[in-house]
């Protein structure tokens, strides 16, 4: 027969149940403020943030996709949906296919982008593969940035810098002209 515990050890397996209970509600507040301290810093970003799984679900879209690419979170869940604009396709096409055959990122990726209601606009991405504990590969987490401003005052810049020249040429046959004359 089973020897009945004193109440000396009942009283210790008490406060030891009582410790775990405690740590453990401090583990979970501890976990419940990271994943606040994370929702909010995604979800305030100026960047898109994605994640897409292993069979290139969508499982995760931050809030601003509306905002930058005219798409939902509701509408992005599940099946992706590719904003890439056909000129760049194929490169963005390889890039992803490397990343899950492969399991390796990149950066910066700039191309050409299609908003939901057609407009173009200029995007970069980066992306990581995600990987368990044992680092088998379980999707890929994007970050897209919205470029065109920047696009287009570069492109502004070198139609100034071609009329410059342009203007400096004319200058030059200009006081050429007027030398000969």
């Amino acid at each position: 027969m089973a020897k009945k515990p004193t109440y000396e050890e009942l009283e210790r397996k008490f406060k030891e149940l009582e410790k775990a209970v405690i740590e453990r509600k401090r583990a979970e507040d501890a976990l419940r403020e990271s994943e606040e301290l994370f929702r909010t810093v995604v979800e305030t970003a100026p960047s898109l943030l994605q994640i897409c799984d292993a069979e290139n679900n969508n499982i995760y879209v931050s809030p601003n996709c509306e905002e930058i690419f005219g798409y939902t979170q509701e509408e992005l869940r599940g099946e992706p949906i590719w904003w890439v604009h056909e000129d760049d396709m194929p490169r963005a096409k390889h890039l992803h296919d490397r990343t899950f055959r492969e399991g390796v990122g990149g950066k910066n990726f700039e191309y050409k982008a299609v908003k939901k209601n057609g407009e173009l606009l200029y995007a970069s991405s980066s992306w990581e593969p995600l990987r368990d504990a044992e680092g088998k590969f379980k999707g890929i987490v994007f970050q897209t940035i919205d470029v065109t401003k920047r696009k287009r005052a570069e492109e502004e810049r070198k139609q100034l810098e071609a009329q410059f020249q342009q203007a400096q040429k004319m200058e030059s046959i200009g006081t050429l002209a007027g030398g000969i004359a």
